[in-house]
């Protein structure tokens, strides 16, 4: 049997493919880990500029933790509607073909599952079985023709309710480490923490390499970290 047939998709579909080809890996979780992360080096960045610019730091740091929430909650979920109402409109041009050019879309049918291995009268019984319903021969065009995955892209309230999760995990471990830990030191402590924890998270639902995700997180927070001292070291002098 062949390999999966790969159709040709016109460039109005192609960044809606990308966008929803991995969408199986729970958005919620990745915007938990993801903020994190961002709050984390966020904070950092911030609590070095202070300290060597000599600024009063925590009354703004309260302002910022609080103003940094409420703008990551209405990005992730207008980014996460934006994507719904994309997919929506997927499935309505796709809906509009099947209803107004029929013939076409059986055609494309027939060619992927030729493509499959089928051939002769079984080729023909699985295009016209498909074909007689029009919410099967819909999902069957979505899922194979456009390579989309129905019935699981995660409620973006629900990704913004996993990225307030993760910020306030952030801002719990960050104020616990603070009194917990009076030196020079505690934040970044509980940062190297955080971002480990953000990467374990991440490599574990992404699938990939665990041990990757923890050394490029840690490489680029202590780069980031470093340029932001290197430049507020250079305005106080």
């Amino acid at each position: 049997m062949h390999d999966k047939a790969k159709p040709q998709i016109s460039k109005g579909h192609i960044i809606c493919f990308s966008d929803f080809k991995l969408e199986e890996v729970p958005s919620h979780i990745i915007n938990f880990a993801i903020s994190i992360k961002e709050f984390t080096l966020l904070f950092l960045i911030i609590f070095i500029s202070f300290k060597n610019l000599k600024l009063e730091f925590y009354p703004f740091a309260f302002i910022f933790s609080f103003s940094f929430i409420i703008l990551k909650l209405f990005l992730v979920a207008f980014g996460a509607t934006s994507k719904l109402e994309r997919l929506h409109k997927i499935i309505e041009d796709k809906k509009w073909h099947i209803e107004h050019k029929r013939e076409e879309e059986k055609k494309n049918l027939e060619e992927i599952y030729r493509a499959k291995g089928f051939s002769d009268k079984l080729l023909q019984d699985i295009v016209d079985t498909l074909s007689s319903d029009d919410n099967r021969l819909l999902q069957v065009m979505l899922e194979e023709e456009m390579g989309l995955t129905l019935g699981y892209f995660v409620h973006p309230l629900k990704q913004a309710f996993g990225a307030l999760l993760g910020m306030l995990l952030s801002a719990i471990v960050l104020t616990i480490f603070y009194f917990l830990l009076p030196v020079d030191y505690n934040f970044f402590i509980a940062g190297a923490i955080l971002i480990i924890l953000s990467a374990l998270i991440a490599g574990k639902f992404e699938r990939t390499k665990t041990s990757k995700e923890i050394v490029w997180d840690l490489a680029f927070a202590i780069v980031l970290v470093f340029i932001t001292h290197f430049f507020t070291m250079i305005l106080t002098r």
